[in-house]
C-alpha cells in the first residue's frame, strides 16, 4: 500500500523553529506501524515529511518523495501553486493519507488543501 504522511509546519516546529519531539514521535510510530511492504509518499519538507522519510528508510520501507519545482523566477503565488501541485501528486500516488494537521483548529494551508484534495480524489484520509 502506498502511504502519505504530510503536515503542517506548525504541528512540527514550536516557538524559535523548536522541533515539536511529540510530534515526531507520533510520525515514527505511524511509520512503525507500517507494513514491511508498504511504501511512504512525501512531499519532502522540513517535519513532519521529512521525518516520515528518514523513519520510512530507517525501517528498510520503499519511499517516494515528491519534491515542488520551484524557481528564482517565480513571484509568491506561483510558488504556492508549484506546493499545491506538488500535494496533489503526492495524493495521486497514495492509497491512504495521513495528515498532521495544526492544533489552532484553523483549517487553512497546505496541509489542508491536502486533505480536501484527498477527500474530492475519494482516497482514504486519516486526520491526526
Amino acid at each position: 500500500m502506498k502511504i502519505a504522511i504530510v503536515g503542517s509546519r506548525k504541528r512540527s516546529f514550536g516557538p524559535g523553529k523548536k522541533v515539536n519531539k511529540i510530534a515526531k514521535e507520533e510520525v515514527e510510530y505511524l511509520v512503525d506501524s507500517l507494513d514491511a511492504d508498504d511504501t511512504v509518499v512525501s512531499g519532502g519538507c522540513k517535519g513532519i515529511d521529512s521525518w516520515a522519510i528518514d523513519a520510512a528508510i530507517k525501517r528498510g520501507l520503499k519511499t517516494h518523495i515528491y519534491l515542488p519545482f520551484i524557481y528564482d523566477t517565480m513571484d509568491y503565488g506561483e510558488m504556492v501553486q508549484e506546493y499545491y501541485r506538488r500535494n496533489r501528486e503526492v495524493v495521486n500516488e497514495s492509497d491512504v493519507v495521513y495528515a498532521f494537521v495544526p492544533k489552532d483548529n484553523v483549517k487553512k494551508g497546505g496541509t489542508w488543501y491536502t486533505v480536501n484534495y484527498a477527500t474530492q480524489q475519494g482516497k482514504e484520509v486519516i486526520v491526526l
